[in-house]
């Protein structure tokens, strides 16, 4: 979506201002996306984590 986002910004956008491209796409995008995700899971572990200690199966069915 990432890359499809920017070349359909650049061909619908770029020519209306006389520009060659609107938006450009560094590779270094890639591994600092999939680093952020990673870091976001992990920081989030420990709430799910307490979150699901202090809940019973049976609360959660709703009986």
């Amino acid at each position: 979506m990432g890359v499809g986002g920017i070349f359909l910004v650049n061909e619908l956008v770029a020519p209306e201002f006389g520009l060659d491209a609107v938006a450009a796409f560094d590779v270094i995008l890639v591994p600092y996306a999939l680093g952020v995700s990673v870091l976001i899971g992990v920081l989030s572990v420990p709430y799910l984590l307490a979150l699901a200690g202090r809940t019973t199966n049976l609360e959660v069915l709703g009986e």
